[in-house]
């Protein structure tokens, strides 16, 4: 997480979005591809760096406990995801920018859905967008 914000650093410092990391003390060990995860967080910040340019905003990404496992959120202060996209943003090649690929989200599914997990989109408390990674607590090591 800390290293998917510190790569956007840059971006966000010239659309005036600041950053913020927090982690709860005391969570449920997780087994990931650290590749692959950091790729779909570098994703979901410079998606949510994009969506605050120019005006700017807070983007704020949470580590908790959910359940057995970890929830992972990215939320901004940005316009937030129109409901009327909602249901298709995570379709490969789908894209409501001009001069996006549109695989952006659809990696972070496929890695939320490679780790036994899933994605979540929603409104975040500022009318921004809240994205929610959620990820299965590992399974205990047998002797």
């Amino acid at each position: 997480m800390r290293e998917a914000v510190d790569v956007i650093g840059p971006a966000a410092a010239e659309s005036n979005v600041t950053t913020e990391v927090a982690v709860e003390p005391s969570l449920p060990a997780v087994r990931v591809d650290a590749e692959l995860l950091r790729q779909a967080f570098v994703n979901l910040c410079v998606n949510a760096v994009q969506a605050m340019n120019p005006r700017g905003g807070q983007l704020t990404v949470r580590a908790l406990k959910r359940g057995e496992g970890v929830a992972v959120e990215f939320e901004d202060t940005g316009p937030g995801v129109d409901p009327g996209v909602r249901d298709r943003i995570f379709e490969p090649f789908f894209t409501t920018k001009s001069d996006g690929t549109g695989l952006g989200l659809a990696i972070v599914r496929q890695a939320a859905e490679a780790h036994g997990g899933s994605v979540e989109v929603g409104e975040g408390s500022g009318h921004g967008a809240l994205f929610r990674i959620l990820l299965p607590a590992a399974a205990e090591a047998t002797p």
